[in-house]
């Protein structure tokens, strides 16, 4: 019959299609991408990701690589500090026992088995010194549910690339994210006035024991509040309020001693302090 394709030339123009439609898909998906991470780069740094956004509009002003899905370290207990908060409105100053499974190896706070601590203890514990205790403990304190809460923030947030597997950011198979959703955790996290004071604390005490904020730049310029991170699979990580910007920097050069950053290499500053001369010069440009 004239006009009959046949079963063969059936089958080659369903894979046709199928092609066609796929690599229209991956078009536009990443399309959408590059009109999300916007089109300004930042200036040069040592971060394999950076997202900044403006506080006001949550709009991006400089991205780099800002979808690419990285380790997020301790940048995660930004999600674990907001439950939290949801979980202590007017009981900040609730005394809670800690138990042996709180305690964590890592970055610690340094949680004794036994002795009491205030959920604003906690908080600060996870923000200052970036304390694993402290995540584990919050943890508890949010619900066996936790992990699907954290989760379902990062549904509530826009973080579609983001999945956590733990609450306070250790390398583990299967946590990722991006410095575009980073930057949105935090400016979530900036936003609740409780958490931002206490991220921008430099010491506090508990039961005698000093903690100090890991975040080396606070009250520098308009240095409002911030996060650091470190991993081997992460590098190093930070999240500032800088003015009315949040900055978000994944992967900054830096070297690690029996897992622990070596100072001198610690390259992350240096590059917030590149992206924050740049926000001044766009903000004299604007006002010119």
């Amino acid at each position: 019959m004239r006009g009959f394709a046949g079963p063969k030339r059936l089958i080659d123009l369903l894979r046709r299609t199928k092609r066609t439609l796929h690599w229209g898909i991956l078009r536009a998906r990443h399309a959408v991408e590059r009109r999300v991470a916007g089109t300004r780069p930042p200036p040069p740094i040592t971060a394999r990701a950076c997202h900044v956004i403006d506080q006001a509009t949550r709009l991006p002003i400089f991205s780099k690589n800002a979808t690419v899905r990285l380790a997020p370290a301790s940048l995660t207990k930004l999600a674990t500090c907001i439950l939290l908060a949801r979980a202590s409105r007017e009981r900040w100053d609730e005394r809670v026992e800690v138990q042996p499974a709180d305690l964590a190896g890592g970055s610690t706070m340094g949680l004794i088995a036994g002795e009491s601590v205030s959920r604003r203890d906690i908080l600060l514990g996870m923000l200052l010194p970036s304390g694993n205790d402290a995540a584990q403990l919050a943890a508890r304190l949010v619900g066996p549910d936790w992990l699907e809460q954290m989760n379902g923030l990062c549904a509530e947030l826009g973080m579609r690339r983001t999945r956590f597997r733990n609450p306070h950011g250790q390398d583990q198979r299967g946590q990722k994210s991006c410095a575009r959703d980073l930057s949105l955790l935090a400016a979530a996290a900036f936003a609740d006035p409780v958490i931002a004071a206490a991220a921008g604390l430099r010491r506090h005490l508990v039961n005698g024991r000093e903690l100090l904020s890991t975040v080396e730049m606070l009250g520098e310029g308009g240095v409002r509040c911030g996060k650091t991170g470190s991993s081997l699979a992460a590098g190093a990580c930070l999240a500032i309020q800088y003015r009315s910007s949040f900055i978000c920097l994944l992967g900054s050069q830096v070297a690690f001693d029996h897992g622990y950053v070596v100072a001198r290499t610690d390259r992350r500053y240096d590059d917030a302090r590149r992206i924050m001369r740049a926000l001044d010069a766009l903000d004299a440009g604007n006002r010119s």
